[in-house]
């Protein structure tokens, strides 16, 4: 199964020329590291207490880039919050270490090309178009569906709000709507017994650490 992260990152390419679309390139980082950490709360690792992140649970959950996360934030569990930690990871390297586990799925395929037989450069192109499909369509339906999505996928269409991606799988038309729609499921405003505090705690860290280059939210 993907974790949120790479399934954010999936929705951020472009699927012809396998780089990050254009609307979602600034936002990526600090979407990427929200849903690292929305991951970890899921999973029961992290809670909120206030605005610190605290680890209830240390236990490896057997993912390489969750649990390189997870270990980090031991030391200074309940002295930092969220937003600090997001704006680590979106400084980091998550985005490259992503991308280089979606190839070890065969989900996306790396290339090295050598530019004037001078300068190589690393291209990236998707393999796996059904999956994009699958979760292109997912978001899509959100906005018309009546029924509570589970955990994941509103914690999913939080990050992709957050990202641009409304610009992307929706027509212009439809995008208010659209819009409108995530931002109630994501902060909890229609199921509320759906939504923890701490992933609404968790997402509004996301969009103070994001704040300037965010434009969707």
């Amino acid at each position: 199964m993907l974790t949120i992260a790479e399934e954010l990152l999936l929705l951020c390419l472009d699927e012809e020329t396998g780089e990050t679309r254009s609307v979602c390139e600034r936002p990526l980082p600090y979407g990427l590291a929200g849903a690292v950490l929305l991951e970890l709360v899921v999973q029961k690792r992290l809670e909120l207490r206030g605005k610190k992140v605290v680890v209830i649970d240390d236990q490896p959950i057997g993912d390489e880039v969750l649990d390189h996360v997870l270990q980090e934030t031991i030391t200074d569990s309940g002295t930092l919050e969220a937003s600090h930690w997001i704006r680590k990871l979106g400084d980091s390297e998550i985005k490259k270490r992503l991308m280089n586990r979606l190839a070890q799925r065969k989900i996306l395929q790396r290339k090295k090309e050598r530019k004037w037989g001078l300068f190589s450069r690393i291209t990236w192109s998707i393999k796996e178009h059904h999956q994009v499909k699958r979760l292109q369509e997912k978001i899509r339906l959100l906005p018309k569906d009546a029924k509570v999505p589970d955990e994941r996928t509103l914690v999913l269409a939080s990050v992709a709000l957050k990202c641009n991606l409304v610009r992307v799988l929706f027509p212009e038309e439809e995008q208010p709507q659209a819009r409108r729609r995530l931002r109630e499921l994501s902060r909890g405003e229609i199921y509320k017994e759906a939504v923890s505090d701490t992933i609404v705690g968790m997402q509004a860290a996301a969009t103070v650490a994001a704040v300037a280059t965010v434009t969707d939210i």
